[in-house]
C-alpha cells in the first residue's frame, strides 16, 4: 500500500512468561484489563482485515494446495483429511457469520504469556507485543 508504514514502540517490562507462578497470579488482573482494552478498540479503526469471508477463502486456498500444516491443528484433528476439516468449517460458516456481525472485536490473535509485558516491580501489565497483521 502506498504510504503504509509500521510504527514500533519499545514497551518496558519483562514477558509474563518470565514471571514466577505467584507473580503471574498478581499480574493476571492487569493483563486481562490490557486485553480488554484491545477488545474495546473500534473495529472500524483497525487496519487489519480478518473477516470470515476473507479467511474462508484463505482456508480453501491452503487446502486446495494440500498445504495444511498439522502442527497448527489440535491433536485430535492431525490425522483428519484436510477436505474433511474444511467441510466442517464450511458447515459452521453461516452460524459464525451471524456471530461475526454481532460480536466483532479487535483482537490480539496470539495473547500468550510471552506477548504480555509486565513491570517486574509493580506486576502491572505495561503492554502487548507482537500485535500486528
Amino acid at each position: 500500500q502506498e504510504g503504509a508504514c509500521l510504527v514500533i514502540t519499545a514497551i518496558p517490562g519483562v514477558p509474563a512468561a518470565d514471571l514466577s507462578g505467584a507473580d503471574l497470579l498478581k499480574a493476571w488482573p492487569s493483563m486481562g484489563q490490557q486485553l480488554g482494552a484491545v477488545h474495546s478498540l473500534s473495529v472500524d479503526q483497525c487496519p487489519f482485515e480478518r473477516r470470515l469471508s476473507r479467511m474462508i477463502g484463505r482456508a480453501v486456498d491452503v487446502v486446495s494446495r494440500n498445504a495444511v500444516n498439522p502442527d497448527f491443528l489440535p491433536d485430535e484433528d492431525k490425522s483428519t483429511p484436510q477436505l474433511d476439516l474444511l467441510a466442517r468449517v464450511e458447515r459452521e460458516l453461516p452460524v459464525r457469520l451471524d456471530q461475526e456481525r454481532t460480536d466483532m472485536v479487535v483482537c490480539h490473535g496470539d495473547p500468550c504469556m510471552p506477548n504480555f509485558m509486565v513491570d517486574p516491580r509493580t506486576l502491572q501489565c505495561t503492554g502487548l507485543i507482537d500485535l500486528g497483521r
